[in-house]
């Protein structure tokens, strides 16, 4: 290859790389941000996955604030946030995981989610908003969770029962989720 030919294929390169980026910047969303609940994870979740539900429930800011998010933005009425399977599953995980701490806090103190609403109440009769949509954590789990063919998300989705999987001290991300 002459050097002249050389230098041809390179400036064709670099003209072609500096042409594609304004147009992959500035059609890219940006992902949901999982962080606010990240960091209740982080401050109330101890290392053996047990919840400080009486200092949550005195500091609920920023749980609040994360379900607000969730109950104005879903994969269902926000699809470009959410362009694959895996943020998708680390939504629908992190607000399954969210609104089990905000049942749990919006009635706390108890002993058992079983004396919230009376034995499986808790799950079926207590509502909480995504994308606009109310639903109930069995409507989630079953309906939308389960869909995904996941057999990690018995490992993943708490119900705060003793029986249950620990609660990570992370918020799942997209990224992670294969790891």
């Amino acid at each position: 290859m002459s050097f002249t030919t050389l230098i041809k294929t390179l400036a064709i390169s670099v003209l072609m790389i500096v042409f594609s980026l304004p147009v992959s910047a500035s059609t890219r969303k940006e992902a949901f941000d999982h962080n606010t609940f990240h960091q209740v994870l982080q401050k109330y979740v101890d290392e053996n996955g047990y919840v400080n539900y009486n200092a949550l429930k005195s500091n609920r800011t920023e749980l609040d604030s994360y379900i607000e998010a969730l109950a104005h933005t879903s994969p269902s009425n926000s699809p470009s946030l959410f362009p694959d399977k895996n943020s998708k599953l680390a939504y629908w995980i992190n607000a399954y995981n969210a609104f089990t701490l905000r049942g749990i806090i919006d009635n706390y103190p108890t002993k058992s989610v079983r004396d919230i609403h009376a034995l499986y109440g808790f799950f079926w009769r207590i509502k909480f908003t995504t994308g606009g949509k109310k639903m109930s954590l069995r409507a989630l789990e079953n309906e939308i969770i389960r869909k995904f063919n996941e057999p990690r998300i018995h490992f993943a989705i708490v119900c705060a029962s003793e029986g249950c999987p620990r609660l990570s001290r992370e918020a799942y991300v997209p990224e992670r989720l294969e790891a």
